[in-house]
């Protein structure tokens, strides 16, 4: 779904259904606009006809002279796994995307890593953060905030955690 504020009254709208395209009868959720709001990424889950794993990274493309949303697809092997990946976000400058996986090779049980977009438009294979932000636990929900240049994100074992999942930044 989604939902906008007015900008003559400050009031938001009722909330929409986004299109059967991204809505399909798989689970969807997790999702974040580029900004320039023209391209969704958000989470798949359990599509045996596109997806590698439990749960996949999409996009799909905003076209404002149809009002349409198209070009929904899986963002690929880059970045997807037959594991579980989830919770993107993307950069203000739309390079650099931001996810959790549970993926085999990582630090705990869910990680973040980034991937990066080259020239044409394509996804680098992802690389894992690091020990500074992920810890033998679980690290979800990145958001890099733009302003300030720093990630922030969910952790239940960062050493300075009061327990379950404390929010963190790097």
């Amino acid at each position: 779904y989604y939902s906008y504020r007015d900008f003559m009254d400050g009031e938001w709208v009722l909330a929409e259904k986004l299109p059967d395209n991204i809505n399909s009868s798989f689970n969807e959720g997790s999702a974040c606009l580029s900004p320039n709001g023209l391209t969704l990424y958000f989470t798949r889950c359990n599509d045996e006809e596109t997806g590698f794993g439990d749960c996949d990274i999409y996009q799909a493309t905003y076209d404002p002279t149809d009002d349409s949303w198209d070009d929904v697809h899986n963002l690929g092997a880059g970045i997807n796994t037959s594991y579980w990946d989830s919770h993107p976000n993307i950069s203000e400058d739309g390079n650099y995307l931001y996810f959790a996986s549970n993926r085999a090779g990582g630090y705990g049980s869910t990680d973040i890593y980034v991937s990066e977009k080259d020239e044409e438009g394509n996804w680098s294979a992802a690389r894992n953060l690091g020990p500074m932000v992920n810890t033998s636990q679980d690290e979800v929900t990145p958001f890099f905030h733009r302003i300030e240049n720093t990630l922030y994100f969910s952790s239940s074992g960062q050493i300075q955690s009061l327990g379950g999942f404390d929010i963190f930044r790097a």
